[in-house]
């Protein structure tokens, strides 16, 4: 699965919602509600890519195969994470350049909602998304993605 694998989703829920008359109804919170996790789903496994793209760019292969190994996607979700856990520990000025790129605009809120609102309903709390604003999240907040990707280059 990939990132265009959840553009598929979304049309083929959107095709839903419309075709049987269920938007605004709580069938719409359930898709909203699994589309949020397999969303963070495939985030996890982008900045694992990306990651690992990075490690291999000097063709070492035992650095490679130890980041790949050691990575561990699940606990990088969180911007926070990705700042600390990934970009400072490799070089401190790529947390800076990520944040520069980031920070106080539109994909860094949407991520963050994303990523709370996941959260939320993983954990069965409240899910505070509309689908036609997880569509709009999801838009803007893969430039978070994109960043960590043209840092890490």
């Amino acid at each position: 699965m990939t990132l265009s694998d959840i553009e598929n989703d979304l049309t083929t829920c959107i095709y839903h919602l419309n075709s049987t008359k269920t938007k605004g109804t709580l069938i719409e919170s359930f898709l909203t509600q699994f589309l949020l996790v397999r969303i963070c789903g495939q985030y996890e496994k982008e900045i694992e890519r990306i990651v690992n793209e990075r490690s291999q760019k000097f063709g070492d292969t035992d650095l490679a195969y130890f980041v790949k190994n050691t990575f561990q996607s699940h606990q990088h979700l969180k911007l926070d994470d990705i700042r600390g856990k990934i970009l400072k520990k490799f070089n401190e000025n790529m947390s800076i350049e990520f944040d520069s790129m980031i920070k106080n605009t539109e994909p860094e809120i949407r991520y963050r909602n994303i990523v709370t609102n996941r959260d939320a309903g993983a954990h069965g709390g409240t899910v505070n998304m509309t689908f036609d604003e997880l569509i709009l999240s999801h838009n803007q907040a893969k430039k978070v993605l994109e960043a960590l990707s043209d840092v890490l280059k």
